[in-house]
C-alpha cells in the first residue's frame, strides 16, 4: 500500500482541526496509508526550544495562569479541547518535524506528498513563504496541492518570484479559491483546478455521524431542541453586535458565542469556550441561524443546511482583506444573497433558504474533486 506525506494546517483552530481530518479521511477512503507531517511552524516551537522557556511553560506556571488569570484558562481549555481531537482522529508521523530539514530527511518513507488545506499558501503566515507547504522538500517524489488557500487577492512583490518557483514544481495543482487559481496564471503561467475545501469533501450526513460518535456532555452548549443563533467572529465591527442582537430580539432567539474578545464577554451573550471541532460542527448543526465571517463556519452551515449570514470581516479594499475565501464559497453555491453587505438595514433579512440548488452544486463538486484526487493519486 502506498503511503502519503501530508503537509498541512492542524493548529488550534476549527477549520484547521477539521480540514486535516477530513482531508486524510478521503485520501485514506480511496485506499492509501497516509501520515500528516507532525511539522509546526517554527513559531509554534519557539517556547520551548531552551530551558528559560521549558521552565516558563511548565505544568506548575501553566497552573498559576490559569489561576491568575480567567482568559488564559481559557485558552488553555480550548487548547485541551483541540488536543483530544487530533490524537483521536489524526494519524501523524512518527517525529516532530522541527526544520525544512527535519522534513526532508524524513521524506523518504513516503511514495507521494499531498498538501492542503487551509491558508497555508498565504504568504503572510508560516513564512515567506513556507516552503514545507509548498513540499519544496520532495525532491522526485510526486507533488500534489489539494485546496490550499492563498487566502488574499494579491501576492506582494517581494514573494512572487519565489511563489512562481515552488508553484512550478506541482505535478498536480488545486486551489480553494477563485481568487487563488488567477493569482496562479498571473504569476506562473499555470493553470490550477478550483477545488472544495476537504470538509465539504464529507456529505452532511458524514459530519453528522462523525459527531454522534463523541459523548462529551457540555453543560455550557444550548438545549436539546433550544432554539438559537450561533455566532463564530474572527473579526470585532460594531455593525456585528447590532446586527446579532435586531435578528435575535426580532425571532426571539438566544445567542451563544464562541468569544474571541473581551467585549463580547460582556454582551449578555451565552458564552462557549469547551467546544471542540466536533462541538464546533454540532453547534453548528443544531442553529437555528449562523452569524459569522469564518470561511469553515460558511462552509459547515452550507454543508449541514443551516441557515446563516456571513459578514465581511475587512475592509474590501484592503490588499489582505481575507474576504475572497467567503465571497468564492458563496459564489460558487449561488448564495451571494447570504453574504450580509448592508450594514444597517434589515428589512431584506430572512431565515429561508432554497438549498436544492446549492445541494446539487456541492455534491456534483464534491465528486468531480474526489476523482481529481484519486486520479492525481493514481497517476
Amino acid at each position: 500500500m502506498k503511503k502519503i506525506g501530508i503537509a498541512t494546517c492542524f493548529i488550534d483552530n476549527y477549520g484547521a482541526c477539521l480540514q486535516a481530518f477530513a482531508l486524510q479521511s478521503k485520501i485514506e477512503q480511496l485506499g492509501y496509508e497516509s501520515e500528516i507531517l507532525r511539522y509546526v511552524e517554527p513559531a509554534g516551537y519557539g517556547n520551548h526550544r531552551n530551558i528559560v522557556k521549558k521552565i516558563l511553560h511548565s505544568q506548575i506556571i501553566e497552573m498559576a495562569r490559569c489561576f491568575f488569570f480567567p482568559a488564559y484558562r481559557k485558552k488553555i481549555i480550548f487548547k485541551q479541547e483541540c488536543d483530544k481531537f487530533r490524537v483521536k482522529n489524526l494519524h501523524f508521523s512518527k517525529k516532530k518535524l522541527r526544520t525544512f530539514d527535519d522534513v526532508k530527511k524524513e521524506s523518504s518513507i513516503y511514495d507521494a506528498f499531498v498538501c492542503g488545506s487551509d491558508q497555508i499558501w498565504n504568504p503572510t503566515f508560516y513564512g515567506c513563504p513556507n516552503k514545507v507547504y509548498y513540499l519544496d522538500f520532495a525532491d522526485s517524489k510526486k507533488r500534489i496541492a489539494y485546496a490550499p488557500s492563498i487566502g488574499i487577492s494579491d501576492i506582494a512583490e517581494v514573494y512572487q518570484s519565489e511563489f512562481k518557483r515552488l508553484v512550478g514544481k506541482f505535478d498536480y495543482i488545486s486551489v480553494r479559491e477563485q481568487t487563488g487559481c488567477n493569482l496562479i496564471r498571473k504569476y506562473s503561467g499555470k493553470d490550477a483546478r478550483v477545488v472544495l475545501d476537504p470538509t465539504l469533501l464529507l456529505s452532511g450526513a458524514e459530519w453528522i455521524k462523525k459527531v454522534s460518535e463523541e459523548k462529551a456532555i457540555r453543560k455550557s452548549f444550548p438545549k436539546k431542541g433550544e432554539k438559537y443563533i450561533f455566532c463564530y467572529l474572527f473579526g470585532n465591527r460594531p455593525f456585528y453586535y447590532s446586527f446579532i442582537n435586531e435578528i435575535s430580539k426580532k425571532y426571539d432567539l438566544k445567542v451563544y458565542i464562541v468569544p474571541f474578545y473581551a467585549n463580547q464577554e460582556h454582551m449578555g451573550y451565552n458564552l462557549i469556550y469547551n467546544a471542540g471541532p466536533l462541538g464546533f460542527v454540532e453547534l453548528i448543526s443544531h442553529a437555528s441561524l449562523v452569524i459569522t465571517d469564518s470561511f469553515h463556519a460558511t462552509a459547515f452551515s452550507i454543508n449541514l443546511n443551516t441557515p446563516f449570514y456571513t459578514l465581511l470581516r475587512d475592509n474590501p479594499k484592503d490588499a489582505k482583506s481575507m474576504n475572497s475565501r467567503v465571497i468564492d464559497i458563496l459564489n460558487l453555491t449561488q448564495l451571494q444573497s447570504r453574504l450580509w453587505i448592508d450594514e444597517n438595514d434589515t428589512d431584506a433579512f430572512t431565515m429561508d433558504i432554497d438549498w436544492n440548488k446549492a445541494n446539487s452544486i456541492v455534491q456534483s463538486k464534491r465528486e468531480a474533486d474526489l476523482k481529481f484526487l484519486r486520479d492525481a493519486l493514481e497517476a
